[in-house]
Parts: structure tokens; C-alpha cells; sequence
């Protein structure tokens, strides 16, 4: 394994051998980036993904404040629903390897069923808001 070369999110398992026992002690390790490698990136890529890791709470907050000032409105549930897909539209670096194991099949299912629902929702939130008819007169000429 000498000159290997690993990247973060890489997974490592050891076997280590103790004397005066008979089973190995096994060990599981994920490798994570450098604080070097983290230093090498520039000021912008290090804001670039601290809005990415943040913007997910601003959709889920006003998506949930709608939903619940007015349950009974169908129009919030999709507003909801939309939101909740763009949470689930980034893509997830190193595999869900920092989400908790027992987490991890929701969280894939979560992705898997609202990146593929946030269209059909944008489309009908869209398709069902009211419009004013003068408007569509300025626009048409």
C-alpha cells in the first residue's frame, strides 16, 4: 500500500493484531481533506460552499413558515414541496459518508424521490397561481 495515492472520502480498513488476543481489532477510516488542501482554496470557493451548505435552510424555513400560515391552501404545499426539492437538487459530496449510518437510506431516498418531484411541482405551482389578464395584454402587445 506504500505510495497509494488517497483523496478525501476514501475508506480505509485496518486489522490490527495484539498480542494475547485472538481476534483482530478491526478498524474502519474515511480519509479527509488536509487543512493544507483546505488553505490552497481560494476565498471564493471557500464562500461558494458555505453558501451551498446554508441555502437548504433558508428554502426549508420559508418553505415551512407558508406551509404552516396556511395549511388548508393547496398553493403552500406545492411552495412546500418545490422547496423541499431544492434541498435535495445540490449533490453530495463523498456519498453521504458524513450522515449517520442509520440515516443514510433516508437521506438517499429523500434526494432520489424530490430531485425528481421539484419539476413537476415548479411546473404546477406555476401553472396555478392567479394572473391578472391586463398583464397578459402589456406583454402580448
Amino acid at each position: 500500500m506504500s505510495g497509494a495515492q488517497h483523496k478525501p472520502g476514501d475508506n480505509v480498513e485496518l486489522a490490527i493484531r495484539r498480542l494475547g488476543v485472538s481476534d483482530p481489532l478491526d478498524l474502519k477510516a474515511t480519509f479527509r481533506a488536509s487543512s493544507s488542501a483546505l488553505a490552497e482554496a481560494g476565498l471564493v470557493q471557500h464562500l461558494g460552499q458555505g453558501i451551498l451548505r446554508l441555502y437548504p435552510f433558508a428554502f426549508l424555513t420559508v418553505g415551512l413558515a407558508v406551509l404552516f400560515l396556511r395549511l388548508e391552501d393547496l398553493n403552500a404545499w406545492l411552495l412546500a414541496l418545490m422547496f423541499g426539492g431544492f434541498i435535495a437538487i445540490p449533490g453530495v459530496s463523498n456519498s453521504y459518508l458524513d450522515v449517520p449510518s442509520s440515516l443514510r437510506l433516508l437521506a438517499t431516498a429523500y434526494r432520489s424521490i424530490f430531485n425528481n418531484l421539484v419539476g413537476r411541482c415548479f411546473i404546477s405551482s406555476s401553472q396555478s397561481f392567479p394572473c391578472d389578464p391586463r398583464l397578459i395584454v402589456v406583454f402580448r402587445g
